[in-house]
C-alpha cells in the first residue's frame, strides 16, 4: 500500500511541475507547447487518479493487465478523461439546480407542483428536456475533443510544414485556455478523492463502502475490461461509436434536435 502511495505521489507532484511549466510559457507567449504540456499533465494526473481509487479499495480491473495497459497507452487515459468530464458537467449542473431550489422559494414551488401533479407542466418539462438536449450535444462535442487530444499534443510540439494548404495554424492563447479548462475536471477529481481519503467523517466512509460494495455488484470490473478490449481494437476510434450513440438519442428523444454536433469524424 506504501508503494502505490508513493507513486500516486509521484505522478501528483510531476503532473503539477508540467502544470506550472504550462503556465510559464503561456505567459511567455508559447501557447503551442504550454498546450502540449497540459495534455501531458493530464495524462499523468489520470494515472493519479486511477491509483487513488485502488489505494481506496476499489476493484476497477479484473486483471493486472488492463491495469498496465491503461498506465501505457495513451488512448485509454483519454477515455478516462471524457467520462470524468462528462460527470463533473452533470455534477456541477445539478448542483447549480439544488441551490437554486434551496434558495428560490418560487423555483422550489414549481418544481414541487411539478413532481405532485405527475409531471405535468409543459413549461418545466420543456426545461427539462431543453437541458436534456444540451448535456447530450455537450457530450456529443466532448467526443470531438477527446479523440483529438493526442493530435492537439503534437501540433502543440511539431511544425507540420508538409501539410496540405500550408503549415497550420499554430495553438493561440484562446486554444490555449480552452484546453486547460477542458482538461481541468481530472485534477479536481484527483483533489476529491485525496479529501475523501483524508476525511473520518462517518458517513464518507461509509458511503465508499457502499460504493465500493455497488461496483462489484453491478460487474463494473467486467465492464471497464470489455471496454477496454474496444479501446484495444479501435483505439482512438471508439469515440466514433459513442457519438453515434449519443446522436441517436438525440434523433429518438428529441427528434426535432438540429446539432452541428451530429456531423461524424473518422
Amino acid at each position: 500500500m506504501k508503494d502505490i502511495q508513493n507513486s500516486i505521489e509521484t505522478l501528483i507532484v510531476n503532473s503539477e511541475q508540467k502544470l506550472e511549466a504550462a503556465n510559464l510559457l503561456a505567459k511567455s507567449g508559447d501557447f503551442s507547447t504550454s498546450t502540449a504540456i497540459l495534455v501531458t499533465a493530464f495524462e499523468e494526473k489520470s494515472k493519479a487518479v486511477i491509483l487513488q481509487f485502488v489505494d481506496l479499495g476499489y476493484q476497477l480491473v479484473n486483471e493486472v493487465s488492463d491495469l498496465d495497459y491503461i498506465f501505457k497507452q495513451h488512448d485509454a487515459r483519454h477515455y478516462i478523461g471524457f467520462f470524468v468530464d462528462c460527470i463533473y458537467e452533470v455534477m456541477s449542473e445539478l448542483k447549480a439546480i439544488l441551490y437554486q431550489f434551496m434558495t428560490d422559494v418560487k423555483f422550489a414551488d414549481e418544481i414541487l407542483n411539478f413532481l405532485a401533479s405527475g409531471f405535468e407542466n409543459p413549461e418545466i418539462e420543456k426545461q427539462i428536456n431543453d437541458w436534456l438536449k444540451r448535456q447530450i450535444s455537450s457530450f456529443i462535442e466532448k467526443t470531438t475533443f477527446y479523440k483529438a487530444i493526442e493530435t492537439t499534443r503534437q501540433n502543440g510540439l511539431y511544425m507540420d510544414v508538409l501539410a496540405k494548404g500550408g503549415v497550420k495554424k499554430k495553438i493561440d492563447k484562446e486554444d490555449y485556455l480552452f484546453v486547460k479548462n477542458r482538461l481541468n475536471t481530472i485534477h479536481l477529481l484527483s483533489k476529491d478523492i485525496k479529501e475523501l481519503k483524508d476525511s473520518n467523517h462517518i458517513t464518507i466512509i461509509e458511503s465508499i463502502v457502499k460504493s465500493k460494495q455497488n461496483i462489484i455488484q453491478q460487474k463494473m470490473p467486467d465492464h471497464i475490461s470489455s471496454s477496454l478490449l474496444l479501446i484495444k481494437s479501435k483505439r482512438n476510434k471508439g469515440f466514433n461509436k459513442i457519438k453515434q450513440t449519443l446522436n441517436e438519442m438525440l434523433d429518438e428523444y428529441f427528434p426535432d434536435q438540429e446539432d452541428s454536433n451530429k456531423k461524424s469524424h473518422d
